[in-house]
């Protein structure tokens, strides 16, 4: 079905923000609402960011850093008329200058760093499904490029020492 065509999400459905090994934000099992671009990366970085906010101009920083100013607050306005439009009576993202996310959205990289705190090296490894935001470039995103190259990093050391720890618990108790 074409982007454009999907109908509005219910103000009930919980969305699924994926950022490991693929990039989407889903809503009822099956609809994917938003693919890799500027619209999922502003999604993404406010539900990974503290408190789930940031000021519009660090977005506007972030994501449209090559365009003069006023174009690229418009930019932003745009990019959340978007995102709005798309998710209809699901209020994601509210705010003034400090944009929040207000909305439900499970995240796979919030329950994999849940396996981390938790110390479940099974979960950790079974939840690792890939590279945090994998794919994306844009204009103007170096910032946002840059910010995701160290969350990706940080991410899969996780990963790698949970690996790391399971493998030596399996060899100790001889679990091939």
């Amino acid at each position: 079905m074409p982007e454009g065509s999907r109908s509005a999400v219910p103000n009930d459905t919980r969305l699924a923000l994926l950022t490991l090994g693929a990039a989407a934000l889903r809503g009822e099992p099956g609809v994917t609402l938003f693919e890799l671009g500027k619209p999922l990366a502003v999604i993404a970085y406010l539900c990974c960011a503290p408190e789930r906010s940031a000021p519009r101009e660090h977005l506007i920083d972030l994501l449209w850093g090559d365009v003069e100013p006023d174009a690229a607050k418009h930019a932003l306005r745009q990019t959340l008329w978007y995102i709005r439009k798309r998710l209809g009576d699901h209020t994601l993202i509210s705010g003034g200058e400090v944009l929040t996310v207000v909305g439900a959205v499970a995240s796979d990289r919030d329950d994999f760093l849940a396996a981390v705190a938790e110390n479940d090296v099974e979960a950790v490894v079974r939840r690792y499904t890939g590279d945090f935001f994998p794919g994306f470039a844009a204009p103007g995103g170096a910032e946002f490029e840059r910010w995701a190259d160290i969350e990706r990093q940080r991410l899969r050391s996780f990963f790698w020492r949970g690996a790391e720890v399971l493998v030596r618990r399996w060899m100790s108790s001889g679990k091939t």
